[in-house]
């Protein structure tokens, strides 16, 4: 798995996302507090020492190493990568004490666990872990990596979701699959910009750049303009929503500003840009970007660059549309893919004679008028 860590364009060293994930597995512990600890206590770094003494990326006291090492059953290294490992055991023995001590269940066991490697377990702020600020701390990571509680260690969306976009078993969420596209693409920094070779491994133009990190998630582009669509085709896939301008038919007819780029500022978020104002591509789009956080993109910017990192607000006054990754979106006029065509073949089903293309146009739009679709 990527771990996207907040507000930042680091991701965590390989060898503690392999410690934790086994360790996860091992110990039936969500991976996800593991990482949320560790980005709340040391953002991933080795060599830190607390002013209280504390060590490593989990931030273990030395002076009771004795304890951890009793409460996980083995001994371990509290200063390396391996700490990870006993910090997961050390949150086993902590979840099964609150539910045997404490009566708590499901959640709330491993919330306890969060704030006894806080605080120690007999801290009264134990016994009401969903008040505490460190357990909404390493919630909302999990949540911006799109992994939630689960005795497993497998990733699961939180809760709150509408059934149409709960993923199957071992899938990600919408926001994490995105998540993930965005870091692919972060680690194409550097890489050669070249039009006519875009579909080669290390190669890329804007579009290519968007469509293989998403590609690379699983994501398909079927009729959008194939394997690999431009960006005056990807903007209108049915599996990303758009969140301006209000229809597609405004696409390309005013230019946003810094205001609309902000609303694209979830991971994977897409720009959608007129970087010349030449062009004569009805909706002007030029040029696409991937959000990697709340503060910068990453895209294919030109010969010169090739593949590299800019402020979120870099293109303000040159937006043409931006859009977010959610296949469980409602579909639109304007919009294109298999969704669309797995609706043109319902509607057919009650009549409506239309084309299955895949293209929601002023026929699909009428039909379901006519028609409706439930």
């Amino acid at each position: 798995m990527i771990w996207l860590q907040e507000g930042t364009k680091a991701k965590p060293p390989g060898k503690a996302m392999v410690v934790a994930q086994a360790a996860a597995q091992e110990f039936s512990v969500p991976v996800g507090i593991l990482l949320g600890t560790v980005e709340c206590e040391t953002n991933f770094r080795l060599g830190l020492t607390s002013a209280a003494g504390a060590v490593g990326p989990c931030q273990f006291l030395p002076r009771y190493r004795a304890d951890y090492e009793r409460y996980a059953g083995f001994a371990f290294d509290l200063a390396g990568w391996e700490s990870i490992r006993g910090l997961a055991a050390v949150y086993r023995t902590y979840a099964g004490w609150a539910r045997e001590r404490h009566g708590m269940e499901g959640e709330d066991a491993w919330r306890f666990a969060l704030c006894a490697h806080r605080w120690g377990q007999n801290d009264p702020r134990c016994r009401t872990p969903r008040k505490q600020k460190r357990v909404a701390d390493v919630e909302r990571k999990m949540r911006l990596n799109g992994v939630w509680y689960d005795a497993a260690g497998e990733a699961a969306k939180p809760g709150g979701a509408g059934e149409s976009d709960k993923p199957g078993a071992g899938e990600p969420s919408a926001s994490a699959l995105a998540a993930r596209a965005a870091q692919w693409a972060l680690g194409k920094v550097g890489c050669l910009y070249d039009q006519a070779r875009r579909a080669q491994a290390g190669v890329f133009d804007c579009s290519s750049l968007v469509a293989r990190a998403y590609s690379a998630q699983g994501v398909k582009w079927d009729l959008v303009g194939g394997g690999i669509p431009t960006s005056t085709q990807e903007v209108y896939s049915d599996q990303f929503e758009l969140l301006w301008p209000e229809s597609y038919e405004k696409i390309g007819k005013a230019m946003g500003g810094a205001s609309v780029l902000r609303q694209a500022n979830q991971p994977g978020d897409l720009q959608f840009l007129c970087t010349n104002p030449r062009t004569d591509r009805k909706n002007r789009i030029t040029h696409v970007t991937m959000v990697v956080d709340g503060e910068t993109i990453v895209h294919a910017k030109s010969t010169r660059d090739g593949v590299r990192e800019d402020k979120l607000t870099h293109y303000a006054g040159k937006a043409c549309a931006v859009a977010r990754y959610n296949p469980a979106c409602a579909l639109r006029k304007g919009m294109r893919g298999l969704r669309v065509k797995a609706l043109q073949e319902r509607l057919n089903a009650k009549g409506a004679r239309l084309t299955v293309d895949g293209e929601y146009g002023s026929k699909t739009a009428a039909a379901m008028k006519l028609y409706g679709e439930e």
